[in-house]
């Protein structure tokens, strides 16, 4: 007896046979056909072509691919699930563009489609925190919608649940950038003491990785959820608008510093000569935006004692790991004497209330 081409036992009972047969068709109906493997190297290939040259079209194929691998090879196969998180890496993407441009609405679509991709366990360890680590970078990328379109309290919300994986997937040199981000966020909350309290998480773990490269070593062991192979993709930054603090870094540079969501290297940095790529002096810079940033919120607070030391140490850490006469840490030294020009106001302003008469003071 033979079914689908297979040889059977012609001593098989009815029972026996009925589930051999559900075994053999269960078996063929899982190996995909030559056909459908041809198709999946062709999808690969045409998305390899288009990949950096026509967006659009290179998702169109990812999605294909990833649908034709379930039905090959099953939803929760390596293939698939590999397939799936290229899907959602490359969207992330597509998505930090769209914001770039102000096209907010399809980038919250696209950024949606990931966050339901990415709400499964998956069985492989180091696939499911590479799953972990895009749905960060998901959540940091609705963050920066949500707050461009004016929605605060929601994008830090979004911003704290990145934060949170963050501390899951135990990513310390990436933390600083989720923390700079919420004291952003509270900052344009008008919160500016929980602004200064995320600022100081963010510095503690920037001295440490700062002092861990002085000595020659690497910031925090491996990086990355899988210690090596992760997305080449920056995200793009969440900083308060210009009315909102005294005075800023230019945006080109805290929107490459504030968002180190992965190792930095040459790759994230943009082509201007000014802008520094070794990672020592990345997170020196990092650093000093970082003291400056809370002179800022310290200001707000009318702590003018408070930001005048942290506005010096902003400058003497600029320096040390810029140059004197660099962009930022010229920007930096307007920024103190704005402040100490505020202070010396204030002091005046308060010398010179008048007290209360004599003749006012009853006997």
């Amino acid at each position: 007896f033979f079914f689908e081409g297979i040889p059977l036992n012609p001593n098989m009972d009815e029972a026996a046979l009925h589930a051999t047969r559900r075994c053999v068709l269960w078996v063929s109906e899982a190996q995909p056909s030559i056909d459908a493997l041809d198709m999946i190297e062709q999808l690969q290939s045409d998305f390899q072509l288009v990949e950096h040259t026509h967006p659009n079209e290179a998702i169109d194929l990812l999605q294909r691919l990833w649908e034709l691998k379930k039905e090959c090879f099953g939803p929760r196969a390596s293939e698939t699930t590999e397939s799936g998180l290229q899907l959602v890496e490359f969207r992330n993407r597509i998505a930090q563009d769209l914001i770039q441009c102000g096209l907010f609405r399809e980038a919250s679509k696209a950024l949606h489609k990931n966050e339901t991709l990415t709400s499964g366990v998956l069985e492989d360890v180091k696939q499911n925190k590479r799953r972990l680590y895009l749905r960060a970078q998901t959540y940091n990328n609705m963050t920066c919608v949500r707050k461009s379109q004016g929605n605060i309290t929601t994008a830090l919300k979004y911003c704290e649940k990145a934060l949170s994986i963050m501390l899951r997937l135990n990513l310390m040199d990436q933390l600083p950038t989720s923390y700079l981000n919420i004291c952003a966020l509270y900052s344009a909350l008008g919160m500016h003491k929980e602004a200064v309290k995320h600022g100081i998480l963010a510095l503690q773990i920037l001295r440490e990785l700062v002092h861990n490269l002085q000595k020659g070593g690497m910031p925090y062991g491996p990086h990355g959820p899988d210690s090596g192979a992760l997305p080449s993709i920056p995200d793009p930054a969440v900083l308060p608008n210009a009315e909102e603090q005294p005075s800023k870094p230019p945006a080109m540079y805290t929107s490459m510093l504030l968002n180190l969501s992965h190792v930095p290297n040459i790759d994230m940095v943009p082509s201007d000569p000014d802008v520094v790529s070794d990672p020592l002096t990345l997170y020196g810079t990092q650093l000093g935006i970082t003291y400056f940033n809370i002179a800022v919120e310290q200001e707000f607070l009318a702590d003018f004692p408070a930001a005048i030391r942290t506005y010096r140490v902003a400058i003497a850490t600029a320096e040390q790991f810029m140059g004197h006469d660099h962009e930022l840490t010229v920007k930096f030294r307007k920024a103190l004497r704005k402040a100490q020009k505020a202070a010396q106001k204030a002091e005046d302003a308060s010398t010179a209330s008048p007290g209360v008469p004599d003749d006012a003071i009853s006997h």
